[in-house]
């Protein structure tokens, strides 16, 4: 017999019956074609419900960014505040630390809002997102500053400190206007201040306003990490010393100051110590050898109007 043969033979000696091979019958066999019909239709249907709610839900966030976010809420209301001149400038002096005579202005911008004014120039124009609005804001302060310097400066050409924010860097409206305006702006020395966080991210920016010649500045230093050598060819009018500097432990404000002096020296690049509210800081930055100053115990920020006022005072 052979072995085919013996394996088809039990152990009791009968012959094993081979079962028949199963047959694979299609998934609906044996379903009536009018309940497939009605069965593919509820598979689209739902299908289509699906869809549907995607969209739904990819226009509600559409409509939450434009109308409802924080970001568009801002918006909303700079340009409710430019409409309503709800914006206005004060202008902080800046000193010679030796002599405390006075060579500059930093134009501060101040926004007469409770939600959002309040929080100061650098909160809200950190948030502003939208490139129109922030162009806009950029537009303001550059026209009232030359409007209002226009009139009181009577020949006399002090440096204009401007903050230049990243919104503004990262915008090519506001880049434009800020060439344009600097073409026909004659009262001052104007010197865009960038602040040192922002420096990296927009260094096409900066090499744009360099090449149409427009003074640039850096502030916001905190150390020296803040003063390196990729930042030599930017060509920096000068530097300031973050406000932030000036509330550290006795201590370490002596070291920090003297470090980025220090920095400043070997760069060639001049130093503005921002903050300065009291005797004791003040001492620190003369201890420091830092030539620039600005603060409340030197002078505080003034509107337009008071400036006649300020440069009798000072004796210009």
């Amino acid at each position: 017999m052979s072995t085919f043969a013996k394996r088809d033979i039990s152990r009791t000696g009968a012959p094993v019956a081979k079962e028949p091979a199963r047959r694979h019958l299609p998934l609906f066999h044996g379903l009536e074609p009018a309940f497939l019909n009605r069965l593919l239709l509820m598979v689209s249907v739902v299908v289509l419900i699906l869809a549907l709610l995607t969209l739904a839900w990819a226009l509600t966030m559409l409509l939450y960014v434009r109308w409802f976010s924080q970001q568009a809420a801002l918006d909303r209301a700079v340009r409710r505040g430019l409409s309503r001149n709800e914006f206005h400038l004060d202008y902080q002096p800046v000193f010679y630390t030796k002599t405390r005579k006075c060579i500059g202005l930093e134009a501060v911008l101040r926004w007469e809002n409770v939600t959002y004014g309040l929080r100061g120039e650098s909160w809200y124009t950190g948030k502003l997102a939208a490139p129109r609005s922030t162009a806009k804001l950029v537009e303001f302060v550059l026209s009232a500053a030359e409007r209002e310097l226009h009139s009181i400066a009577h020949g006399r050409k002090l440096y204009l400190m401007v903050n230049l924010w990243a919104s503004c860097l990262a915008n090519r409206e506001c880049l434009r206007i800020v060439k344009a305006r600097m073409k026909s702006f004659t009262s001052s020395h104007v010197v865009f201040v960038i602040r040192a966080d922002d420096v990296p991210g927009q260094l096409e920016s900066l090499a744009q306003l360099r090449q149409e010649k427009i003074r640039v500045a850096l502030s916001g230093v905190r150390t020296t990490t803040s003063l390196n050598t990729s930042l030599l060819p930017t060509d920096f009018e000068f530097v300031k010393v973050d406000r932030e500097v000036m509330g550290l432990d006795e201590p370490e404000r002596a070291r920090t100051l003297r470090e980025i002096a220090s920095i400043g020296r070997q760069l060639d690049i001049a130093v503005v110590a921002d903050g300065v509210e009291g005797i004791g800081q003040y001492r620190a930055v003369e201890d420091a050898r830092i030539e620039l100053a600005q603060g409340f115990f030197l002078g505080k920020a003034v509107p337009a109007p008071q400036l006649a006022a300020l440069f009798a005072r000072l004796g210009w």
